[in-house]
């Protein structure tokens, strides 16, 4: 494996399926053409090579906003990511707060009168990744190119290599978990299979289940994706070697009922400071049990160069070569001895493996008892006819905090209060009982069809009801 030079690997490997979109199979030379007319038309619009000034992406996934993409980076300029589908408001912010040029990417066609000039060798001037902002304004984490390689690196030493990979790519590109499949890809000379949802993926998932069913080896999923997998009687295709799974926490049932149908799931824990994965299980283990402690589920071991420790608080804290420079602006974001305190918590098996408690700041604190509330929502995934669950902490005067649960169940299986009162008397400890419950007919996702508990807590607040004062 090499650098993320698109011009090297035309140079080394032209021939060679660089990516897959529709009915468009594009080698690595064909690639580079396109990516060639990409940067001209950026310089046309005053992209100059190897400005210090970041080129502002909205990073749909399809084939232009890539082109553009590689043309930014082919021109040594650092690229700020943008999602598509953010507020306006928000764009111009992160725009104006680091003096970004923003591309009008819809203007970019092929038929686009450019000067044509070969591209010069990339500088490895990095990325730009907003953080989700679910706690405020979003971070600006700064990835360098050492970053970025050292991710892609440790990812294939755990996955290993075929001949002929062939990667899905369903998560947004606007995401690391997305982006860092075309980095990857690069770095070993393989193929990245784009799969464009505009609608969103859950709406189009029949089309999602034949893109997986058409050769792919390799995908990357969030896990309400692979529940609707499950959901259509999903079984692994013969090319299908390895899913991906992270984003967000899986439950007990979910792994188990992946197992069952003999998936080949890799847990994983990630985030955009760490380019990508930071734990996954290993490759060997892809058809084993899942490893469950505390009624969650490991993430597996830390990959290769990555170190993890966790404090006395329980918080989990990183250190190797695939961490962030720091955040836009703002003071360094590593400690002194090199390590990144991350805003999980977590625990650390006797095996190694990692299991994610939750974030730091969704910890419920009710009667001086700590509550995790993923720890929660994985008991509750054994509910009958229960199709997702957010549980969060309503402040109280009596208690500091009550344990609040959303659920959303099959149509015909709400159960009463007095049965869900039932119910958790019989699989939870008294300070883990939800004292307040909505029941919604679904949960709120985000664009990648992750539970969006933000969402989630501003749709369930007003539709609260008391189980127990």
């Amino acid at each position: 494996m090499t650098a993320l030079s698109l011009t090297e690997a035309a140079s080394t490997d032209g021939d060679r399926i660089a990516l897959i979109s529709g009915d468009e199979s594009l080698t690595f030379r064909a690639l580079v053409a396109r990516v060639e007319l990409a940067r001209g038309w950026l310089v046309s619009q005053g992209i100059e090579p190897g400005r210090p000034e970041p080129v502002a992406i909205s990073m749909k996934n399809d084939l232009g906003a890539i082109e553009l993409f590689w043309a930014a980076r082919e021109l040594g300029r650092r690229v700020l990511v943008l999602h598509p589908k953010q507020r306006f408001e928000i764009r111009a912010e992160l725009v104006a707060r680091t003096g970004a040029v923003e591309l009008d990417a819809g203007s970019w066609t092929r038929a686009s009168p450019t000067e044509r000039r070969a591209p010069p060798a990339a500088t490895g001037a990095g990325l730009i990744m907003p953080t989700s902002g679910t706690q405020g304004q979003p971070k600006l984490v700064c990835l360098s190119e050492r970053a970025l390689i050292a991710s892609a690196a440790a990812n294939w030493q755990n996955l290993g290599i075929l001949a002929e990979e062939r990667w899905l790519v369903c998560l947004p590109l606007a995401h690391i978990g997305g982006l860092s499949i075309l980095t990857r890809c690069l770095m070993a000379r393989r193929t990245a299979v784009l799969f464009d949802s505009e609608g969103g993926v859950l709406a189009s998932l029949p089309a999602l289940r034949r893109a997986i069913e058409e050769g792919v080896t390799l995908v990357s999923l969030v896990p309400t994706l692979l529940e609707a997998l499950l959901a259509q009687d999903f079984r692994p295709p013969p090319a299908l070697r390895a899913i991906l799974l992270g984003g967000a926490a899986a439950t007990p049932s979910l792994l188990e009922r992946a197992w069952r149908a003999r998936l080949p799931v890799l847990p994983t824990y990630g985030l955009s400071e760490a380019a990508s994965q930071v734990t996954t299980r290993r490759y060997a283990s892809r058809y084993d049990a899942p490893v469950l402690e505390r009624g969650l589920v490991s993430s597996g071991h830390p990959l290769p160069g990555t170190s993890l420790r966790i404090t006395a608080g329980g918080v989990i804290e990183i250190a190797g070569p695939t961490l962030l420079d720091g955040y836009w602006g703002e003071p360094p974001a590593l400690g002194e001895d090199g390590w990144f305190r991350t805003g999980d918590r977590g625990t650390l098996l006797a095996s190694g493996e990692l299991v994610v408690l939750g974030r730091r700041d969704e910890v419920i604190v009710t009667g001086g008892e700590n509550v995790d509330p993923q720890a929660i929502e994985g008991v509750l995934a054994a509910l009958p006819g229960l199709r997702g669950s957010c549980v969060f902490g309503v402040d109280d005067p009596r208690w500091g905090q009550v344990v609040a649960a959303a659920l959303a169940f099959d149509p015909g299986s709400e159960p009463s209060l007095s049965e869900l009162r039932a119910l958790f008397a019989e699989t939870l400890a008294p300070h883990e009982r939800p004292r307040l419950v909505a029941l919604l007919p679904d949960l709120p996702l985000g664009p990648s069809g992750k539970l969006d508990r933000r969402r989630v807590k501003e749709t369930a607040r007003p539709r609260l009801l008391i189980l127990e004062r």
